[in-house]
């Protein structure tokens, strides 16, 4: 795995895991708490390309979920936060679980421009519990970096 702390004239570049966030019975979408882990400081451009994946499941049959890509500066969010106050950086995912704990695997990708030089920016996944029961997230892992 590899870091942003890259030498000079380099794109910034980070590879990383997540741990595994606790899971929401929440209806609405909150946000997953990877974004102290997932983080990026643009250095040449600020064009940065992000990938997200894992899995996802939900402790109810015929529950699901819904997964968005989510971004910010400063203090990364905690997991459980409103996921409102977040920018937002890939389409929403839907997923839906015939049989409790059934397991899909999951990957939101994304990009955009005009990011400030300098500046970190965090990544997370914000998820809402469809249909009843737990949604959760797992085995999470990013790839971010500056175009």
């Amino acid at each position: 795995m590899w870091s942003d702390t890259l030498p000079p004239g380099q794109l910034a570049a980070v590879s990383k895991a997540g741990t595994d966030p606790a899971a929401t019975a929440s209806t609405t979408e909150v946000m997953m708490g990877l974004g102290a882990t997932f983080v990026i400081t643009p250095v040449k451009t600020g064009r940065v390309a992000a990938i997200v994946g894992g899995t996802c499941a939900n402790d109810s049959a015929n529950g699901g979920l819904n997964i968005t890509g989510r971004y910010g500066t400063g203090t990364a969010a905690a997991n459980g936060a409103a996921a409102t106050s977040y920018q937002v950086w890939s389409t929403t995912q839907k997923y839906f679980m015939t049989s409790a704990k059934d397991v899909s695997g999951f990957t939101v990708i994304g990009g955009f421009t005009g990011e400030p030089l300098g500046t970190p920016m965090w990544f997370d996944v914000s998820i809402a519990a469809t249909g009843g029961g737990n949604a959760s997230v797992a085995d999470t892992q990013c790839l971010l970096w500056e175009l």
